[in-house]
């Protein structure tokens, strides 16, 4: 009889402690892990077309190639920034990552990207986010909420360097 009186008590327990895992929600600033997946990986090269403020701080940039525009999304503003590496639209780049499939559209999640001769290394090539130890990332992982784009990027690709990025959140 006891069990009857405490079943439904620990069925519910047991569904809460087994479901809990599946609604945690990722690393403010990181997509998930499993979205970079290095047999996808590709190169694309072509013009910077846009520079945006992504969700939790992250930067997007759009890229044309011969073959069309791609979004491409890199990783939180601040590490960009913290590596002195900035992008503009008309800025030739190369950029190798992950084909993603994210809201109904192919993306790229960039592992690297080339401009100028110079590397921003943002992920290793099993796609770990470069940007996850304090050593690589100044006063935490994520942009506060008002803080600015590498100088000259706003939605549109231009701004003067200290403007703030509209929309932007934190998690």
């Amino acid at each position: 009889m006891k069990f009857f009186k405490h079943g439904p008590l620990l069925a519910a327990a047991t569904v809460l402690l087994v479901s809990a895992p599946m609604y945690a929600a990722p690393k403010a600033g990181n997509p998930p892990q499993s979205m970079y997946n290095p047999s996808t990986e590709t190169t694309i090269t072509g013009t910077v077309e846009k520079v945006t403020a992504g969700p939790r701080g992250a930067t997007h940039i759009t890229v044309k190639t011969a073959q069309g525009s791609m979004a491409v999304m890199l990783g939180p503003t601040q590490y960009i920034q913290s590596k002195n590496f900035t992008l503009k639209t008309g800025d030739q780049v190369e950029v190798t990552g992950s084909k993603i499939m994210r809201n109904q559209r192919e993306m790229l999640l960039a592992r690297e990207v080339k401009k100028d001769g110079n590397t921003l290394t943002l992920r290793d090539a099993s796609g770990n986010p470069q940007w996850g130890s304090s050593s690589n990332m100044p006063h935490g992982s994520t942009m506060p909420q008002g803080s600015t784009m590498p100088q000259g990027t706003t939605g549109q690709g231009t701004a003067p360097q200290g403007s703030t990025t509209p929309g932007s959140t934190t998690p």
